[in-house]
C-alpha cells in the first residue's frame, strides 16, 4: 500500500483485503488483521516484533480465514484442497495450527469448510495429529508442550520459504522461541533456531533426525558422506525430520541436563560402539515400540562426537540399552573451525635425521616432505581393513666402515573396525644393508639408525608415526639392549596378533597397551600371559609358535652374548 505507483484498488492482494472485511461484519468481528498490508517490512523492528508475536496473534484470534486463490470453486474443492500451494509454504504451518477455529475459502470466496471437519483429510497430507486441528481443543501453546521435538519439526519438513532464514523464522511460534532475525546468515538460521531451543527444553528428539531424509541436492553418496562427514549433530534443515513424526521423548529415569558451551553440547550420553562406529543412545522411542532410539556418531578427540552421516539411526531394545556406559561428551553443533589435522590413514614420518633422506615408498602411496605424510592415492583406500606400507631411506653412514645404508620399512597395519580413526594393530620389519655392524646370534645388520613404528598422540590424534633415530655416541650395551627392546616389540605383537582370532586380539589390545613398556624389560611375562589368557586355535598353533620360536631365540641370544652380566644388571 505503500507504493504511490500503483493505485490500491488495482492491486493483487486488494480483493482479499475487501473480502475479509465483509467476511468479518457478517461474524460481527470488528477488527481484521490481514497479513498482506498489516506489517510494515521497511522497518526492521517492525517486521522482528511481528514474526516474533504473530503466533500469539494468530492463536488469540476469535477466528482465521484462509483464502485459497489456488481453488477455483468450493464444490468438489475437499478433494483437491491439501493440493493447494498454501499447505507447502512455510509461513502457513503456524496460521494452519495456531487458531482456536479457522474456516478455508475458495478463490470465489465460497467458504470450502472449517478445519476441525477437514482434519482427518489434513492430518493424513501434513502429518500433523489430528488433535491439533479439531475445533474443540484448547488452546494450542500448551498442547504443542506434549509434542515431542522432532514430531513439531517433521510438520515443516515439507514446506518452503522464499528466503533461507525464513525457514527458522517460521518455526519460532512453534517452538515458544524468540529470537533476532539476522537476514543475510542462510542455513545458520535454523542451527540458532536449534540452540535457543536446547535452551529452553532437555528434549533429546531434537538430535533424533536422519540424514537420508535431506533434500538429494544436500546429499552425496553413502560412501562420500562418511568420508566427508560434514555435518554436527544439529540438523540442516527441517527436512532431515522427514522421517521423524513418530518419535517421542521418553522418561528413561535418568534424565540429566544437557546445555551449550563453546566447546560444543555438554550432555551425559550412553555411547556404545560397533564395527560400523560409535553409537549415542537418545531417550526416544517411536509410536508404542519399547526401542530407544541410537544415533550413529563419529568420534573425535577429547571427548567429542559429530554426526556420522554415512550411517542411519537405529533401534536398540530398551532392556539392553543401559548396558552401553554413560559418559560425559561434547556435541559438536557444527564444524569445527579450521586447524591443522592429520588426514585419517596416513602415516607420519618424523623429522629424519641429518644425511638421511626417504628414496621411495610403496606403489599407491605418496609422500609429502612439506607435510611430512604419507598417503594413499585415494581417500577411500585409507580405510581397507589391512595396508602394507613399505618404505625405503637412504643415507650416508655415520658406520666409517661402511659407504652407505640402505633402511627397508615394511609397515603392516590390520584396522579390525572399518574406518575408524581409533586404535590399529601395527606391525613392522626393518632391514639394513651396506653396513658391518651385527649382533651375535642375528644374522641381521642393526646399521647406524634403529627405526620405531608405533601410535603416537599427535595434536591430540592418534598417528601411526616412523621414527627414525640415530645410535649417537651410545655404549655397545645400550645398542644391543634398544635393538633387541624394538624388535621384542614387533615379534611379541606379532606372537599374540597370529595366535589369536581377530576378536581376542582385539579384547587384549587394551591390555597391551597398559603392560607394552613393561613387557618389552620383561617379554618372558608376556608370552605366558598370551599363552595362557588366550590359547590359540589349533589351526594357528603352528604359526603363532613359529613367531614364538624366533622370539625365544632372540631373547636368548641377546641375554648370552659376552655382556649378559650387564645386561641382567642394566634390566
Amino acid at each position: 500500500m505503500q507504493d504511490g505507483a500503483q493505485r490500491p484498488t488495482s492491486r493483487a492482494g486488494y480483493k482479499k483485503i475487501t473480502q475479509t472485511c465483509q467476511q468479518a461484519l457478517k461474524d460481527r468481528i470488528e477488527y481484521v488483521w490481514v497479513d498482506t498490508c498489516c506489517i510494515d517490512k521497511t522497518s526492521s523492528a517492525e517486521l522482528s516484533e511481528a514474526i516474533n508475536s504473530m503466533f500469539r496473534w494468530y492463536e488469540n484470534a476469535e477466528i482465521c480465514y484462509v483464502y485459497l486463490s489456488d481453488v477455483s470453486t468450493a464444490s468438489g474443492a475437499r478433494q483437491t484442497l491439501t493440493q493447494s500451494r498454501w499447505f507447502t509454504r512455510g509461513w502457513t504451518l503456524q496460521e494452519l495450527i495456531a487458531p482456536c477455529k479457522l474456516v478455508f475459502y475458495a478463490a470465489t470466496w465460497q467458504p470450502i469448510d472449517d478445519r476441525g471437519k477437514l482434519s482427518k483429510l489434513i492430518s493424513d497430507a501434513t502429518g500433523i495429529d489430528e488433535t491439533f486441528l479439531r475445533d474443540d481443543r484448547a488452546k494450542v501453546g500448551t498442547m504443542l508442550k506434549s509434542s515431542s521435538i522432532a514430531q513439531r519439526m517433521s510438520w515443516a519438513s515439507t514446506r518452503q520459504t522464499t528466503r533461507t532464514e525464513d525457514l527458522a523464522y517460521c518455526l519460532m511460534g512453534i517452538f515458544d522461541i524468540s529470537m533476532p532475525l539476522l537476514y543475510g546468515e542462510g542455513n545458520k538460521a535454523f542451527i540458532r533456531l536449534q540452540e535457543e531451543i536446547i535452551r529452553h527444553t532437555d528434549d533429546q528428539s531434537i538430535f533424533a533426525w536422519n540424514a537420508l531424509g535431506c533434500s538429494p541436492s544436500d546429499r552425496t553418496t553413502s560412501r562420500d558422506r562418511h568420508l566427508q562427514r560434514d555435518t554436527g549433530v544439529l540438523a540442516p534443515s527441517p527436512a532431515a525430520f522427514a522421517e521423524s513424526g513418530e518419535i517421542l521423548s521418553v522418561d528413561a529415569g535418568e534424565s540429566a541436563p544437557f546445555s551449550l558451551t563453546n566447546h560444543g553440547i555438554r550432555i551425559d550420553l550412553r555411547v556404545f560402539r560397533e564395527k560400523s562406529g560409535a553409537y549415542g543412545v537418545l531417550h526416544c522411542r517411536r509410536g508404542h515400540a519399547a526401542n530407544l532410539l541410537a544415533i550413529p556418531l563419529r568420534e573425535l578427540p577429547g571427548s567429542r562426537f559429530d554426526r556420522d552421516t554415512s550411517l542411519e539411526t537405529k533401534w536398540v531394545d530398551y532392556q539392553e540399552w543401559h548396558r552401553a556406559p554413560k559418559i560425559p561428551v561434547y556435541l559438536l553443533t557444527e564444524l569445527t573451525p579450521g586447524k591443522y589435522k592429520i588426514p585419517n590413514g596416513c602415516f607420519l614420518v618424523k623429522s629424519l635425521p641429518e644425511g638421511v633422506s626417504l628414496k621411495r615408498v610403496s606403489a599407491g602411496y605418496t609422500w609429502s616432505p612439506a607435510t611430512s605424510l604419507i598417503t594413499k592415492g585415494t581417500i577411500e583406500d585409507r580405510f581397507r581393513g589391512k595396508d602394507v606400507l613399505q618404505v625405503v631411506l637412504l643415507s650416508d653412514s655415520l658406520d666409517k666402515r661402511s659407504i652407505y645404508e640402505v633402511i627397508t620399512i615394511s609397515v603392516t597395519v590390520r584396522r579390525l573396525y572399518r574406518h575408524s580413526w581409533g586404535p590399529q594393530w601395527v606391525t613392522y620389519d626393518v632391514r639394513y644393508s651396506n653396513v658391518g655392524l651385527s649382533i651375535e646370534g642375528e644374522g641381521r645388520s642393526i646399521g647406524s639408525f634403529f627405526v620405531r613404528v608405533q601410535e603416537q598422540d599427535v595434536f591430540g590424534q592418534e598417528v601411526i608415526v616412523i621414527e627414525v633415530l640415530p645410535w649417537g655416541k651410545k655404549s655397545d650395551i645400550a645398542k644391543r639392549l634398544l635393538w633387541a627392546q624394538v624388535r621384542l616389540n614387533v615379534l611379541l605383537s606379532r606372537f599374540l596378533f597370529v595366535t589369536v582370532d581377530k576378536t581376542g586380539a582385539w579384547r587384549l589390545y587394551e591390555y597391551w597397551k597398559e603392560i607394552l613398556e613393561f613387557g618389552l624389560i620383561r617379554p618372558a611375562i608376556i608370552v605366558a600371559l598370551g599363552l595362557a589368557l588366550w590359547p590359540p586355535p589349533s589351526s594357528q598353533l603352528l604359526s603363532g609358535f613359529g613367531v614364538a620360536a624366533r622370539m625365544t631365540t632372540s631373547v636368548l641370544s641377546s641375554l648370552s652374548t659376552r655382556y649378559a652380566i650387564g645386561s641382567a644388571l642394566y634390566l
